[in-house]
């Protein structure tokens, strides 16, 4: 139903068509989950990041998202139901009409560790566990079937649990598969806002007072605080060695700090500027902790 509701909410506009395959494991991965007797709650999560990853690209309003998987076969025997001459000829979908996709998403888990550890403290014991998560994403440019690109999501997050001298291990797991759909869904979060910026790279849209600028992308990527690098126009260059046209980053015109998120945009002061427009791109910086 999220994908229908995705593909006829945002059919309209200029925006690039994608389809999202189901997500999967590797199978090492899998054998891996099998022998841990973790067999039915990695089920779960793979379930739970395939359903969180189509919600959170159509929240993002930049893609139609179309609809594949299992649901494909159903619009398919509509179709053929229609083209039988027993469906109403008013209402039935017409056969051709399907729309194609422009990109291919392929998310696939290839790690899931958990670490734990147990601290005496004077208000008792806890324990500590460490989860990280690793994903493979692939986008296909279906027109020309070529690798559009590539990226290892990671996920790193700690769990506290107090553990009181009456805690069992069932309470423990009980806790383990709350915390599941948690994972899954920040992980299918951090895959949409790769794919969006690949696609779509952040732009300046906006311009004040030669201080104040406005980015086309929100609450999914940026949160007040960070900091972004502004570069002018891409240029492109040609690998002597295998003739590939290899598209790179412009020149770095200037930084800003984001002072106010929204879900579509986010607004940042310039901290320094050499030529900042509207046009210009900008990426997210990783300012290292004092």
């Amino acid at each position: 139903m999220v994908l229908l509701l995705a593909g006829s909410l945002f059919a309209q506009g200029s925006k690039e068509t994608l389809a999202v395959a189901t997500v999967g494991a590797t199978p090492a991965l899998k054998e891996d989950m099998n022998k841990r007797g973790m067999d039915a709650s990695f089920g779960r999560v793979l379930e739970s990041l395939d359903q969180h990853l189509v919600t959170s690209l159509a929240q993002t309003r930049k893609f139609t998202i179309v609809g594949r998987k299992g649901l494909l076969k159903d619009v398919v025997a509509e179709q053929d139901l229609a083209q039988s001459g027993l469906a109403n000829a008013a209402t039935a979908p017409e056969a051709g009409q399907l729309k194609g996709a422009k990109y291919t998403l392929t998310a696939t888990m290839d790690s899931f560790l958990e670490n734990s550890e147990v601290a005496s403290f004077a208000e008792g014991r806890k324990m500590k566990r460490r989860f990280q998560i690793s994903a493979q994403a692939v986008i296909v440019d279906t027109t020309t079937g070529e690798v559009f690109d590539t990226a290892n999501v990671q996920l790193d997050k700690t769990d506290i649990v107090d553990m009181p001298a009456n805690v069992s291990e069932k309470e423990i797991g009980a806790r383990t598969d709350e915390l599941m759909p948690v994972l899954a869904r920040e992980l299918a979060e951090k895959i949409s806002a790769i794919t969006v910026a690949s696609v779509y790279p952040v732009k300046v849209i906006d311009v004040e007072d030669e201080k104040v600028l406005t980015l086309n992308r929100g609450a999914s990527l940026f949160s007040e605080g960070d900091v972004v690098e502004i570069y002018g126009p891409s240029r492109t260059v040609t690998d002597p060695d295998t003739g590939d046209v290899i598209k790179r980053k412009g020149k770095s015109v200037g930084k800003a700090r984001i002072t106010s998120v929204e879900p579509a945009y986010s607004q940042a002061e310039l901290i320094e500027n050499s030529g900042v427009k509207v046009g210009c791109q900008a990426s997210k910086l990783v300012v290292p902790k004092d």
